[in-house]
């Protein structure tokens, strides 16, 4: 049996005069196609786990520098929050390899208080906002802060760090090591499968300007 995705993450949508309420995120609506009915399921998916990096939120230059397709920073901004609430779910894990904003802790909590998820943060060069006193009345949206930090799912070790590393921790053993910093375009991560280097970049412009899930670089470095 065929599946068709028809719904993405919402509360309320109508459907050929059908209403059908979905709970937090942890629903999709499905066209079941069989053999000449349709009939209307669910398919439910547990927490996800994202990364993604290289945000700039405010940052005019970057668009330029990189050749993002905003006009403004301003779009630049509502885009981003778009497609990481498309793509994030409230009770995903999402975690920020550095480069947030460069701006203060009011602006930085004006863009992260709109995102959905569990936030994580590996603190990259532009990411100043964390060490301003002001910012405490707003730590609350991280879990934590770290300059690098070590995960292991699914039996995969992953390394997670702002900066690209040449020779990272188990390297020999199958580790993956997640970055950010250098705005590489999509090609450089198809670069590193050619090199069977099991290294992938999570920033936004090396993945559409949205988080990148777990399963999508391990499938994508066959790992």
């Amino acid at each position: 049996m065929q599946y068709k995705r028809i719904l993405a993450v919402g509360d309320i949508h109508g459907i050929g005069g059908v209403t059908v309420r979905k709970k937090a995120s942890l629903k999709a609506m499905y066209i079941m196609k069989g053999t000449g009915n349709q009939k209307y399921g669910f398919l439910y998916r547990g927490k996800m786990i994202y990364f993604t990096s290289d945000l700039h939120f405010y940052h005019d230059n970057i668009i330029h520098h990189c050749q993002r397709p905003f006009w403004s920073s301003d779009d630049m901004n509502d885009s981003l929050i778009e497609n990481w609430n498309d793509t994030v779910s409230p009770d995903d894990e999402v975690y920020i390899l550095g480069d947030v904003t460069m701006e203060g802790p009011g602006k930085a909590f004006a863009m992260l208080s709109q995102l959905k998820g569990i936030k994580y943060l590996i603190r990259g060069n532009h990411d100043r906002f964390v060490d301003n006193k002001a910012w405490q009345q707003y730590s609350w949206v991280f879990q934590w802060v770290k300059d690098y930090h070590e995960l292991v799912w699914n039996n995969q070790k992953f390394v997670l760090f702002h900066y690209p590393i040449e020779e990272w921790a188990d390297f020999y053993k199958g580790t993956i090591h997640l970055h950010g910093h250098q705005h590489n375009s999509k090609e450089y991560n198809y670069q590193q499968v050619q090199a069977k280097l099991r290294r992938y970049d999570v920033g936004v412009d090396a993945n559409d300007f949205k988080p990148v899930s777990i399963e999508t670089i391990v499938a994508f470095l066959g790992a």
